[in-house]
């Protein structure tokens, strides 16, 4: 039996093999400037729970860009199960 053998990328631009589907996981820097939110609040959010994340084996989190595109999507929809504006 053949190992995969995958070329290793920076974690902010990893690949997701699930399903031989790719995603970019997006650092909370990247984050934060993509939703210009003051530096840290993503993480802080990802840490109290309030957004998904990927928590790396070293402690270090991630978010998967689909997902906080699907976020962004549900928000643009007010009442209808969109993202709060937690602080």
């Amino acid at each position: 039996m053949g190992r995969a053998t995958t070329k290793a990328l920076p974690f902010h631009e990893s690949i997701d093999t699930v399903g031989g589907m790719e995603a970019k996981l997006l650092t909370p820097d990247e984050l934060d400037r993509l939703l210009r939110y003051p530096p840290g609040k993503s993480e802080r959010l990802a840490r109290r729970g309030k957004l998904p994340h990927v928590l790396l084996p070293g402690g270090d989190v991630r978010f998967d860009s689909e997902v906080v595109r699907g976020l962004l999507a549900g928000s643009a929809c007010a009442g209808e199960g969109g993202v709060d504006n937690a602080r």
